[in-house]
């Protein structure tokens, strides 16, 4: 956006005189991306590279970055997954220079609050594929569309979606051998990896009601039984990078049967 609205003030080289282009229609759509908030739900995706709903939303205007910790999800998860997400909120966090909130409670209820608060015109996230996910994020969409706000979800887990794959009958695999050959190897190539999207001036800062910090989620266990655990892993983004990085570097060559 700055890109678009260099020319102003510019200084002329030649006599010293302040040159100022102003494009009305420049400004108005600057003013317009400002004013335009997305609310980015971050669920099972808690990056900032390749994140197809986060880059929707900068692309658009102002971010609001939430997580919600769903109090009406069928099972908890276990201790070392909270352990785990504890410090790849806390990660994701930094990397949105503070700004990620954080709320507890039913996804809906806290959804429809927030747009009534800030205004958002619009709620975006990456889809998750559990039955009880897709129930609720139908239902999720269905409300808020009700209300006026457009929703928006995007593929960014998985390299092809249950759906695109099918045997002839229609119907998922249920043998991995076909489901490779004729499905995987059959398929479109993935979509391409997607940059880290850019926060200048994107994110929201005014106070949200209600939000929390990562540490009142109570994530880490009162026994530290995580400790070797915390020795040999790295959680969040650039961790998970890292280890990807020293698996092609050389494991990978003798995946096939060292597995």
């Amino acid at each position: 956006m700055g890109s678009k609205i260099q020319g102003l003030g510019d200084l002329d080289g030649q006599n010293g005189r302040s040159i100022s282009v102003i494009n009305n229609a420049t400004i108005c759509e600057a003013v317009s991306l400002k004013k335009q908030l997305t609310i980015m739900w971050f669920r099972q995706d808690l990056r900032l590279k390749d994140n197809p709903a986060l880059h929707a939303a900068c692309e658009a205007g102002q971010v609001l970055p939430i997580f919600i910790d769903d109090d009406t999800a069928p099972r908890p998860i276990g201790g070392a997954s909270r352990w785990w997400l504890h410090h790849s909120l806390t990660a994701l966090n930094e990397s949105l220079n503070q700004q990620l909130r954080v709320f507890k409670g039913s996804p809906l209820a806290i959804l429809k609050a927030l747009v009534t608060e800030t205004g958002a015109q619009s709620v975006v996230w990456n889809r998750c594929y559990e039955p009880w996910q897709i129930a609720r994020d139908k239902e999720i969409k269905a409300a808020l569309k009700a209300q006026g706000v457009a929703v928006s979800s995007y593929q960014a887990n998985l390299l092809w979606e249950p759906w695109t794959l099918l045997n002839k009958t229609g119907t998922p695999y249920k043998v991995f051998t076909p489901y490779y050959r004729k499905g995987c190897l059959q398929a479109p190539a993935p979509r391409e990896v997607l940059p880290a999207p850019s926060l200048d001036d994107r994110l929201y800062t005014e106070a949200t009601t209600e939000a929390l910090g990562v540490d009142d989620l109570s994530l880490i266990p009162d026994i530290p039984w995580y400790n070797e655990m915390a020795q040999q892993w790295v959680p969040g983004e650039e961790g998970a990078a890292d280890n990807l990085s020293r698996f092609l570097s050389r494991p990978v060559e003798r995946y096939d049967t060292a597995r």
